[in-house]
């Protein structure tokens, strides 16, 4: 395998690979940073969220998060871009899930829950974001899985699956909120 483009997120690599009639193709991957995502949860057990927009997309809702940075662990990854996106910052750090993205764009996302949340600065935004924070109630949330403004799909099958299983609705209140 050999790497042909190396950016700021993203590395292309390329190699030849035989296939089954015995000729041989150039495949190709892309690596990107790796991910992290925050669910915030404020001390009236309200969710925090953020509406994103940025000038290569619409709007959407998320969860604050970014990159990890070069010598970052995912955790201080999270702490800090929450700390960037929302001003808050995050007492107890809990690790969710991760998961790795399947296809050619190669690389982890990985989720945590903050608690004990506290208000020490105003957003850091980028001058290519524009995010605002949205406060909304576990049923609130819930709903989210059924809206496609909420860009995260594995949040949003979580939130759906929940929606249709008792047990697991149970199981993310408690996540959330233990």
């Amino acid at each position: 395998m050999k790497q042909v483009f190396q950016g700021k997120i993203f590395s292309v690599w390329q190699w030849e690979q035989q296939l089954y009639d015995g000729t041989s193709k150039t495949f190709e991957h892309v690596t990107r940073t790796d991910a992290v995502r925050v669910i915030g949860v404020m001390p009236d057990k309200k969710i925090l969220l953020i509406w994103d927009e940025q000038p290569d997309r619409e709007g959407v809702f998320g969860m604050a998060g970014g990159q990890v940075d070069a010598g970052e662990i995912p955790a201080e990854a999270a702490k800090r871009e929450f700390l960037e996106e929302t001003g808050y910052s995050v007492g107890t750090l809990t690790p969710l899930t991760s998961q790795t993205m399947p296809g050619r764009v190669v690389f982890n996302i990985h989720y945590f829950i903050g608690r004990n949340l506290q208000k020490i600065q105003e957003p850091q935004q980028s001058p290519g974001e524009k995010i605002s924070l949205r406060l909304c109630t576990f049923d609130e949330f819930l709903a989210l899985g059924q809206n496609e403004s909420l860009r995260d799909l594995r949040i949003r099958i979580t939130l759906l699956e929940a929606q249709l299983d008792p047990k697991k609705k149970e199981m993310l209140y408690n996540m959330l909120y233990e």
